[in-house]
């Protein structure tokens, strides 16, 4: 398993099915995507780098969104390499 596989948040619940129980399973989100949905990079601060870079492309929040979703994952991968040490 990768550490990027690694859940964070795994579960399990006991389920009944014709009067038998067993417990289902589920991993639930990686830490990876944990880390990377509490990035504390913000909308506000993605406006900031566009308009730092002067670049003749228009801005659109669309392509905002993505980069913001972008940065968010390398700061997770900066996370995880991080737990290593």
């Amino acid at each position: 398993m990768k550490d990027t596989d690694v859940p964070a948040y795994p579960t399990q619940t006991v389920k009944s099915n014709c009067g038998m129980e067993y417990i289902e399973y589920e991993e639930g989100m990686t830490l990876r995507d944990w880390f990377a949905g509490h990035s504390n990079i913000t909308i506000e601060e993605m406006l900031a780098v566009y308009k730092a870079i002067e670049t003749s492309e228009p801005m659109n929040i669309t392509g905002i969104c993505k980069d913001l979703a972008k940065m968010n994952c390398i700061y997770a991968d900066a996370m995880m390499k991080e737990r290593k040490k």
